[in-house]
């Protein structure tokens, strides 16, 4: 990881990790016998035994990880957030065994230094897919599995998997680095390694008591701590010679640059002892699904959408009678068929009722984060009103139909009533005991809206976004310049979207993930969000109070994602921007004419209450400038005749200006001077201090100082002169006073890297 310092303790890790790895050269032995099996003997020990080899079959490893873990390394502190899964499929007979792996995800490591606060981030982005033939030689007779050790009056064999110990590796794993010195890209490739532990799929044999004791303790044979290319060994049901199921178990993982190593916590207690205590840890979940030998036909039965490119394209849309006017888009039914499929190649494919079940359904306020308001929390997905003939909506559970007659397959159409639904489809015929498959990845369910990473975001939303595998709470978008990541706004929130303010018109929008989103709540049409984004590199959208919270105060009626959680949770604030008609100001905080806008900003957005401007004292500051401009060319001698010399500005220069300085020219000053003030106080609401100096008495004041092209500097006398001459004489038609268009970057201030939109968690 060039250009990247880690900390010494993930060293440390990585190596203590390499050296526990090392296997243990181990016999097992039942009352004086003992088994060769692959490379780790068991206790076998059935009265009928026989050995069957090679076997074919199917075997898949899933394993995944996501977490956060923080640790004090000596000389930084490191954080680390991992998000990643990974599987491997083995699948032949007696001649090849064909292999398939994926690994996606993302790591991130953090690296915060003590001694001179200097900080580090390393991405590391994994996408991998790998398809490998193995096949199988007279001397390796594996197969699928190793030798399967059968006893037919039990039911019951036992057999060792493919890879006891699993690893999948990409090579060329990019590893972006973020640092003091700059950015670096590296391809140090990364590895997951997993430990496949016993499993006894029932009590009462010698192997499942030793293999539950054994994972309870992680002592393997003659009281020996586990290694950790020790395991994988299954005893599982068997009849009519084959095998079908699956085991999910919980595991820790140690993450580090490149390296990821999973297994029990038992297990690793056992291999690493008072050393664990150092290590942090991450949750997991593995699961390993097997079909191996000769598994009895059953009829098969599949849940698949009719429309399969609707479905690979399709993102929720509330259905029409919840979505007036389609201000969300276009709904779009999802038509989902399942079919009963024959036991036999020409035979007729049995009947049998078939129920729909909608699980783990979303349970959302509204329609979208923020819209309506009246709207509470419903559930999210349904089946249509009007479904198909002989179809049948259970009266007492809406969330379950059935056919009404006994069919060979039906369709069903489920609707959203939500921007950001998401759920499950299961279809079972119990009379033939069958749950339906869904074709592409064998899970019991078809996932609506597709989601193969389970992130409850669309896969084709994340696709036409070009993002990874993100968390559905993901929130570290960056902008160019500007030290804090996200926006307040996980990946969740943007994709189930907002409706904002374009014009006077209410319209939806899902957010792009890819950008730092801010808020505002602009009823007088002030705030210029074109140019806020020319000047802060963040996308801003207009709301009203309509568009937000409104019952319970100054800082509470900004929260824009009110629709999400409760209140008193983490939310995303907007800056209200408030726009009195007069010279005073109602809230009696600021009553000075001189002041143009002010805010009550701390850190972000959350903290700024009050942010104001005022066009009324804007437009006594122009008048101000004209009058000056006409006691400077009609009173020779006069104070703002000698300034206006001292200015270098000729004198014919500022006689024309004044001249074209009509009512309809002051009124556009006033705009253009309107427009900056508002990003200006929005800026402050984001975290931003004006450009300011300190005085000798320690207090602090206005300063034109700093680059003059930055909205956040203070304009001066000279200043003024520009105004009410060059402006009027050559960019009266510009939407900003002056030259201001950019947050200043470097220097004194460096405003565009003090932006913040991100509230207090």
């Amino acid at each position: 990881m060039s250009g990247m310092r880690m900390p010494a303790w993930w060293l440390r890790v990585i190596v203590s990790g390499i050296i526990l790895l090392g296997g243990l050269n181990v016999v097992w032995a039942e009352e004086g016998e003992q088994h060769d099996f692959v490379e780790s003997p068991v206790p076998l020990g059935y009265p009928d035994e026989q050995i069957i080899l090679p076997l074919k079959g199917k075997i898949t490893y899933t394993i995944k990880v996501s977490g956060q873990t923080v640790r004090d390394g000596g000389d930084a502190t490191v954080t680390t957030v991992a998000n990643m899964q990974a599987t491997t499929t083995f699948a032949g007979g007696k001649t090849s065994v064909e292999r398939k792996s994926s690994y996606n995800g993302t790591l991130t490591f953090t690296a915060v230094y003590h001694e001179t606060g200097e900080k580090s981030t390393g991405v590391e982005t994994i996408s991998f897919n790998d398809t490998t033939s193995l096949p199988i030689s007279e001397d390796d007779l594996q197969g699928i599995v190793g030798r399967v050790a059968v006893s037919k009056k039990l039911g019951r064999a036992c057999f060792q998997l493919m890879e006891n110990n699993w690893s999948v590796t990409d090579d060329d794993a990019p590893t972006v680095v973020h640092g003091a010195a700059g950015s670096a890209t590296t391809h140090a490739g990364s590895s997951i390694t997993v430990r496949i532990p016993y499993y006894a799929a029932s009590p009462g044999t010698a192997f499942a008591n030793f293999a539950n004791k054994a994972e309870a303790t992680g002592i393997g044979v003659n009281n020996t701590p586990f290694a950790f290319t020790e395991g994988g060994v299954f005893e599982v049901p068997w009849s009519n010679g084959g095998s079908k199921g699956s085991m999910s178990v919980p595991v820790v993982a140690v993450v580090g640059p490149g390296c990821v190593m999973a297994d029990s916590m038992q297990s690793f207690k056992a291999q690493w002892g008072d050393a664990l205590k150092e290590i942090p840890l991450m949750q997991g979940t593995l699961t390993v699904d097997w079909s191996v030998g000769d598994v009895p036909v059953e009829p098969k039965m599949i849940i698949y959408p009719v429309e399969k490119a609707v479905y690979q394209k399709w993102v929720p849309v509330p259905r029409m009678q919840d979505n007036p006017s389609n201000i969300y888009g276009l709904p779009h039914p999802l038509l989902i068929m399942a079919e009963l499929k024959p036991q036999e190649k020409g035979k007729p494919a049995p009947k049998g009722r078939i129920d729909f079940y909608l699980t783990g359904v979303s349970e959302n306020k509204g329609r979208c984060c923020n819209y309506p308001f009246d709207v509470s929390k419903k559930t999210d997905l349904c089946f249509a009103d009007d479904q198909g003939e002989g179809i049948v909506i259970d009266p007492n559970d809406p969330k379950h139909a059935y056919t009404s007659e006994r069919v060979s397959q039906a369709v069903v159409i489920v609707e959203s009533k939500d921007c950001g639904a998401y759920g499950k489809l299961k279809a079972v015929c119990d009379e033939l005991n069958q749950t339906a498959q869904e074709e592409t990845s064998g899970k019991q369910f078809l996932a609506i809206p597709r989601d193969e990473n389970e992130n409850h975001v669309s896969d084709a939303w994340e696709e036409e976004n070009g993002i990874p595998n993100y968390d559905k709470d993901w929130d570290e978008e960056e902008v160019a310049g500007q030290d804090i990541k996200g926006d307040g706004l996980s990946l969740y929130r943007e994709y189930r979207g907002f409706v904002v303010l374009d014009g006077s018109t209410l319209a939806y929008k899902r957010l792009s993930p890819k950008e730092k989103d801010l808020f505002v709540i602009d009823e007088s049409n002030v705030f210029n969000q074109q140019l806020w984004k020319q000047a802060s590199g963040i996308t801003a959208y207009r709301l009203n109070n309509q568009l937000v919270f409104n019952r319970g105060g100054l800082t509470i009626d900004r929260i824009v994602d009110y629709k999400m959680g409760e209140i008193k949770d983490y939310h995303k604030f907007a800056v209200r921007l408030v726009v009195p008609p007069g010279l005073e100001d109602p809230d009696k905080l600021r009553n000075g004419y001189g002041t143009y806008g002010y805010c009550s900003n701390g850190d972000c957005p959350e903290d700024a209450d009050y942010t104001k401007i005022f066009p009324a004292r804007l437009r006594r500051y122009i008048g101000h400038i004209y009058t000056f401009l006409d006691h400077a060319l009609n009173r020779p001698g006069s104070d703002e005749d000698k300034q206006l010399q001292a200015s270098g500005i000729p004198h014919s220069l500022a006689m024309k200006a004044f001249k074209q300085m009509g009512e309809d020219t002051r009124e556009k000053l006033v705009q253009q001077m309107v427009t900056v003030c508002a990003i200006h106080e929005v800026g402050h609401a984001c975290g931003l201090p004006g450009h300011e100096v300190t005085n000798s008495d320690g207090s602090s004041s206005e300063s034109s100082e700093g680059n003059p092209i930055c909205p956040m500097r203070y304009p001066d006398e000279s200043n003024e002169l520009d105004l009410g001459i060059l402006q009027v004489l050559f960019k009266i038609d510009a939407p900003l006073p002056l030259q201001y268009d950019h947050f200043c970057t470097g220097g004194q201030y460096n405003c565009r890297k003090k932006l913040n939109v991100k509230d207090k968690s």
